[in-house]
């Protein structure tokens, strides 16, 4: 059956639609975060309208959303300024109330983690890892074939594991989170602190690659540190693989080889990049709505 699968960011709304495993529409909407809640909220509501004359009257809804996500009820318990006023918003009862069709929320890097678990890297694994890659560092773990969601839906935020203590500043108000260095904000920052002047990381994994001294080091730095993140992850979890997702992944030619050998975890197997690209989320958050089985209380 079709169903509509929605990835909130805070620069766009990425909506698909899913028959199967098969993609047969999609759209994007901008996100115009400094609106607020009811621009956020406006572009939410485009989007799936943009998608609803692909799909038949029964189709659901799946959604994907930044912050810590309340899958029952559908509820963003807390979400950073990337997405003001999403702290308690509550997307399922305002997307059910307007469109009159099922609908299931949950938090994005999990969406993502579902969408390889069930057609992508992770794949046939129980027990698995996903490290989300992108402006921050997302996470999703399963155990014993269900979603980790923790007492109060906080499980698996890898990107907030003290990895630096006293370091950087955090958005959660902490110091020396994971995602202020295994990241793409993580990586432009230590990259700065070695004197580096470019902002893309594709250009300072490139200039690294080229043998410039300071872009080296900072490379060095960023994957010394993933390192210890993907060792964490491994020793609490024993999982069957650890699937790295997200849009540094693209440019994984520059230091996927480097990482592996730093690793020595026989890491062909256990670490895997993810094959779904941007299109994860949106298709994790819409299988849900035709099995529900990984997000279950236990």
């Amino acid at each position: 059956m079709k169903h509509i699968g929605i990835d909130i960011g805070g620069t766009s709304v990425k909506g698909i639609v899913v028959d199967g495993q098969k993609i047969t529409a999609q759209t994007k909407v901008p996100t115009d975060i400094s609106g607020g809640l009811e621009s956020i909220t406006k572009s939410i509501f485009q989007t799936i309208e943009n998608l609803l004359p692909y799909v038949d009257e029964n189709s659901g809804v799946g959604i994907g959303s930044a912050g810590d996500i309340d899958p029952f009820l559908g509820r963003v318990i807390y979400a950073t300024d990337n997405l003001p006023g999403f702290t308690g918003f509550e997307i399922k009862k305002v997307v059910e109330e307007r469109f009159n069709r099922r609908v299931y929320v949950v938090n994005d890097a999990v969406a993502a983690f579902i969408g390889e678990i069930q057609f992508g890297a992770a794949a046939g694994c129980d027990n698995a890892v996903m490290l989300t890659l992108g402006t921050g560092l997302g996470g999703g773990i399963s155990v014993n074939g269900r979603i980790l969601l923790g007492s109060n839906y906080q499980g698996a935020r890898i990107g907030h594991i003290p990895l630096h203590p006293d370091g950087r500043a955090c958005t959660c108000g902490l110091k020396g989170c994971a995602e202020q260095y295994v990241s793409a904000t993580g990586l432009i920052k230590t990259a700065h602190d070695c004197g580096c002047e470019s902002s893309d990381c594709g250009e300072i994994f490139e200039r690294s690659s080229n043998g410039e001294a300071e872009y080296q080091k900072a490379t060095d730095i960023f994957l010394n540190d993933m390192c210890a993140v993907i060792r964490t992850v491994k020793c609490i979890f024993d999982p069957e693989c650890i699937v790295l997702g997200g849009g540094l992944v693209e440019l994984k030619k520059y230091w996927w080889d480097a990482l592996s050998a730093r690793l020595d975890l026989n890491s062909e197997k256990l670490i895997r990049p993810a094959i779904l690209g941007n299109m994860a989320g949106s298709m994790g958050a819409a299988y849900l709505l035709e099995d529900d089985t990984l997000i279950t209380k236990h």
